[in-house]
C-alpha cells in the first residue's frame, strides 16, 4: 500500500512544491504534479545544494580554526583557551553550537541528495518510454505546452493528445515504480546486497 511521505511545502514565487520527500512509489496524480514542478524543483535543489555546501564549509572551517591552532598546523588545542576556564567554557559552547548546526546542515544535504536521486530516477525512467511518449510528457508537463498547441503542432486531435498523454503517464508511473522497487530491493538493512 502506498504511504504518503512526510513532506513540507516550500514556496518559490507563487508555486508550491514538495521538498524532503522520499524516493518511494508514486501514483499518476503524484507523477503528474512532479513532472509539472520538475524544472523549478531542479533549480531549487541546485540552489539549496550550493547554499548548504557553502554553509557546511564555513561552519566546518570555523570549528577547525577555533579548535586547533590555525597557524601551527600541529592540531593541538589552543593553549589560550585552556589557560582560562571562562574562555574555555565559552569556546566549548560555541563549538557545540557550530557542531549542532553542522549536523542540521548534514541532514539537509541528505534530504537534497534524496530529492536529486528521485529526480534522477524520473529522468531515467522517461528515457525508457518510446520517443513519442517521452516527448508528449516532456512537452505538456515539463515544458508546460498547452494541449491545443501540441495537437496543432502534431496534426492530431486534442482527444488523441489526452489519450496519448494518459497512456504515456501510466507507462511512466509503471516504469518508475518498478525501477524504484528494484533499486530498493538491492538494499538489505542499509547494506547493498551483492546478489540483488
Amino acid at each position: 500500500m502506498h504511504q504518503e511521505p512526510d513532506t513540507k511545502t516550500e514556496e518559490a514565487g507563487s508555486v508550491h512544491f514538495r521538498a524532503g520527500g522520499d524516493t518511494g512509489r508514486m501514483t499518476v496524480p503524484e507523477m503528474t504534479e512532479y513532472l509539472t514542478e520538475m524544472k523549478m524543483q531542479e533549480e531549487s535543489l541546485q540552489k539549496r545544494r550550493q547554499e548548504v555546501e557553502g554553509e557546511i564549509v564555513t561552519v566546518d572551517e570555523y570549528i577547525r580554526l577555533n579548535a586547533y591552532g590555525s597557524h601551527s598546523g600541529e592540531g593541538m588545542v589552543r593553549s589560550s583557551f585552556r589557560d582560562s576556564d571562562t574562555l574555555y567554557r565559552i569556546w566549548e559552547n560555541i563549538e557545540r553550537e557550530y557542531e549542532e548546526r553542522l549536523a542540521v546542515l548534514s541532514e539537509e544535504a541528505l534530504r537534497i541528495a534524496k530529492e536529486e536521486q528521485k529526480l534522477g530516477y524520473v529522468r531515467s525512467c522517461m528515457r525508457f518510454l518510446p520517443a513519442g511518449q517521452e516527448e508528449i510528457l516532456r512537452m505538456l508537463y515539463v515544458e508546460g505546452m498547452m494541449q491545443k498547441e501540441y495537437a496543432l503542432s502534431h496534426g492530431i486531435s486534442r482527444s488523441t493528445v489526452l489519450r496519448n498523454a494518459s497512456r504515456a503517464m501510466n507507462n511512466l508511473v509503471y516504469i518508475y515504480n518498478t525501477y524504484v522497487m528494484q533499486q530498493h530491493s538491492k538494499w538489505k538493512n542499509g547494506v547493498l546486497d551483492d546478489e540483488g
